[in-house]
């Protein structure tokens, strides 16, 4: 069985986040080293979110999917790359009447 774990870096600015992650690197590394567990940890995958393989999916969503007050993207918005494109977070607005129409109701 394999277990995974992720760490967020909540930040806009690439630098730190590969900064942070890189320390977070080497304390793992450093704690394999010194305790010896019974398990092995891979610090080969780590990335940024916001990497710049991310940068162009980003860009094209903002640039043919956003629409202020309906479609919005954070400033580092998750990406998953996929066989022919990729999947951008996005936030996407629903207002009253739309949650009570699929909730079989209506609201006033």
């Amino acid at each position: 069985m394999r277990h995974q774990f992720t760490i967020t870096i909540d930040t806009a600015d690439l630098l730190v986040a590969e900064r942070v992650r890189d320390r977070a690197a080497g304390a793992i590394e450093d704690f394999v080293e010194s305790a010896r567990p019974g398990f092995n940890i891979d610090c080969g995958v780590l990335s940024a979110v916001g990497a710049d393989k991310d940068q162009a999916p980003i860009a094209a969503a903002r640039t043919k999917r956003e629409e202020e007050g309906e479609i919005e993207f954070d400033d580092n918005p998750k990406v998953a790359h996929g066989d022919g494109g990729a999947y951008v977070q996005a936030w996407v607005w629903v207002n009253n009447n739309e949650i009570a129409d699929s909730e079989g109701g209506h609201s006033d």
